[in-house]
């Protein structure tokens, strides 16, 4: 059933819902990272993003971006345990947008396919992870689980072995 739930499509707020949301998140916020409504209804906000990733990440300098990929000037290494980014986005950005602007953000010159965007959910006393769809808003579902990360938190790891892109 627990599936079935997660497989729904989300019923979003009305534009009066939203603004109650955010005020009532923001109300709520301890580390500064407040959401804010825009005249036209969408609203931006911060997430942050727990980087889970088993297999070693490939940066570019920065004086090598924009050229041919694979250049000398790549390095492949490990991200350290725990590593959180937090990110700026609005309403409207996607799953699949998010992964790509984290991946920018840190000169990952990976195929932004390999990765995917998990939502971990505690629930009576138990820990339920979720690999989100691509279409899916991460602002949203931030906005309506409240700001504490021990009820929502992000996680980004590499798609199973097994699955094909």
């Amino acid at each position: 059933q627990d599936v079935e739930k997660e497989r729904k499509p989300h019923v979003y707020l009305s534009k009066e819902e939203v603004k109650e949301k955010i005020k009532s998140y923001n109300a709520s916020v301890t580390d500064k990272l407040k959401m804010t409504l825009n005249a036209n209804g969408i609203y931006t906000g911060f997430i942050k993003v727990q980087m889970e990733l088993c297999r070693p990440i490939t940066v570019q300098s920065s004086q090598s971006q924009g050229r041919c990929a694979h250049s000398n000037n790549e390095t492949a290494f490990y991200l350290p345990d725990g590593c959180v980014n937090t990110l700026h986005i609005s309403s409207t950005n996607t799953v699949r947008e998010v992964i790509e602007a984290l991946l920018k953000k840190f000169f990952v010159a990976d195929n932004p396919a390999k990765f995917a965007l998990y939502k971990r959910c505690h629930k009576e006393d138990q820990v339920y992870t979720c690999k989100l769809s691509d279409q899916e808003h991460p602002l949203y579902l931030r906005l309506v689980a409240g700001p504490r990360t021990e009820m929502l938190s992000f996680v980004l790891r590499e798609h199973e072995t097994g699955e094909v892109i």
